[in-house]
């Protein structure tokens, strides 16, 4: 009795186990399930894509318990109380889909100029000295410097968070380098050796690209430029410097060398491995709720220029 075991589950008999739940191998089989669907859905008012997952899970279940029978051509298939669920599953793919997030998308919002706030309190948690002046480890340092130019790149590009994770030296991350004529003394022109750092897709690079071709260069702001090339590189070397920047590679001084990296990516997590959808989205949150009280993602980064 499912109110019975709701009261308290030390009414529950000794004996219950796993195959309670799915008694038999036939269509009736999944008789209990269905209607713990139903109470969820009824009684508990759960959202679709809640009802949807613990569907998911019953279907695993059942096949754990029961696993798979062999027709008369000798092909596996499933049994009938897996095809009875799937059958569920089937009708209640369009709610899971189109029903209401769960997440209340106002706390985590936070206005651009307290986006860019947030920006320049990552920039100062890059000082390789403790508030005492120690020396922080260099692991930390890099952490921070990553975390940093991840906020302030979108804060300059406002992009999906998979330009973050698919940026690469000398593809799509690219530094362009020219003379800039500037007046000097004496009425003379002067030539000054200027950069530019930019972001690059091809049509492979964004979810668009097969129907707008190549993006133009998204061009990033040069107050990141020491972080970047810190992260790129290591500190400043004249003579390196001098020799420009266009076809510089990865430097095992740069901060990005301190995790290891064992990819061509830009960024990358703690353990060098690249960076995944959930990984990098809930470091960014992790971030922005430490210091401002709101669980802000690279999603909504888009939408609050």
């Amino acid at each position: 009795d499912p109110t019975l075991l709701k009261t308290h589950p030390a009414n529950a008999p000794e004996d219950l186990s796993l195959r309670d739940v799915f008694p038999s191998s036939d269509a009736e089989g999944a008789a209990l399930a269905i209607e713990y669907l139903q109470w969820l859905d009824e009684k508990r008012g759960v959202l679709p894509s809640t009802e949807a997952f613990q569907l998911r899970c019953l279907i695993a279940l059942a096949k754990w318990l029961h696993g798979s029978q062999t027709n008369e051509h000798g092909a596996a298939m499933e049994q009938p109380v897996v095809m009875e669920l799937v059958r569920v599953q089937r009708g209640n793919v369009t709610l899971a889909t189109k029903g209401e997030h769960a997440a209340d998308e106002a706390a985590k919002w936070l206005d651009w100029p307290d986006y860019l706030r947030l920006v320049e309190r990552l920039k100062w948690e890059c000082a390789p000295l403790t508030h005492v002046g120690d020396q922080r480890p260099d692991r930390d340092v890099a952490m921070a410097v990553q975390r940093y130019l991840l906020f302030a790149i979108l804060a300059c590009v406002p992009d999906r968070q998979r330009t973050l994770r698919e940026l690469e030296l000398g593809r799509t991350l690219v530094c362009e380098e020219f003379d800039d004529a500037a007046d000097g003394e004496n009425g003379e022109v002067k030539l000054t050796r200027r950069r530019v750092w930019t972001v690059k897709h091809s049509p492979d690079d964004y979810k668009t690209g097969g129907a707008y071709g190549a993006r133009p260069s998204l061009v990033l702001d040069e107050r990141l430029y020491p972080a970047l090339e810190a992260w790129l590189f290591g500190p400043p070397d004249p003579e390196e410097d001098a020799r420009g920047f266009t076809d510089r590679g990865y430097s095992g001084w740069g901060w990005r060398a301190c995790l290891a990296p064992n990819h061509d990516c830009v960024f990358s997590r703690p353990n060098g491995e690249p960076w995944n959808v959930s990984e990098l989205s809930r470091t960014f949150s992790r971030a922005a709720m430490r210091l401002t009280g709101k669980k802000t993602n690279p999603h909504l980064v888009r939408d609050m220029v």
